[in-house]
C-alpha cells in the first residue's frame, strides 16, 4: 500500500516546464481530489483485497536504463510478458528475492523477459550511481 500512496515521477517532456526528471509526491495519485486521510483509502483497498482474494502487483513500465537521456522506456513486448504472467497467475509461484532498502519481492524470472528487466538495480546505469540515486529517493519518504 505504501507505492500506491506514495509519488510519482515526472519525466521530462511530459509536463510543461520540467527539463528534468522530478520526484513528485501525490498521495493515492491524486492529493487534491481525496476527501480522507490517504491511509483510510490504503486501509479501505487492502480491506476490499482481502475479502476477494485480490492480489497487487507494481510493475515498472516507465523509464529506465539511467537518468532521462541515458536510459529509455521498458520495451511494450517486456511489459505485456509480466502482465500475461500476471494474468496466468504463474507468478504467484514464482521465486522472488527482496530489495534490500523498502523489502519488495522481485521476481527472479518471468518467461520471455530478461531478468536484467525484474531488477531496478541492475537496470541502471554504473550500480553505485544508482544505488546512490535509490537511497536518496527513499529518504525522500
Amino acid at each position: 500500500m505504501i507505492t500506491w500512496m506514495a509519488c510519482r515521477c515526472m519525466v521530462a517532456g511530459t509536463e510543461d516546464g520540467i527539463k528534468e526528471p522530478t520526484t513528485t509526491f501525490s498521495a493515492c495519485f491524486g492529493a487534491a481530489f481525496i476527501m480522507l486521510h490517504p491511509t483510510k483509502y490504503a486501509t479501505m483497498l487492502a480491506e476490499k483485497m482481502e475479502k476477494h482474494g485480490a492480489t497487487g502487483w507494481l510493475v515498472k513500465m516507465g523509464w529506465s536504463g539511467g537518468r532521462y537521456g541515458y536510459g529509455s522506456r521498458i520495451k511494450l513486448p517486456y511489459t505485456r510478458k509480466i502482465i500475461d504472467a500476471i494474468d496466468s497467475g504463474s507468478l504467484l509461484n514464482a521465486e522472488y528475492k527482496k530489495t534490500e532498502i523498502f523489502g519488495f519481492e522481485i521476481s527472479i524470472k518471468v518467461e520471455g523477459v530478461t531478468s536484467e528487466i525484474l531488477d531496478p538495480i541492475t537496470l541502471q546505469e554504473k550500480g553505485a550511481f544508482v544505488t546512490k540515486k535509490y537511497c536518496y529517493k527513499t529518504s525522500k519518504f
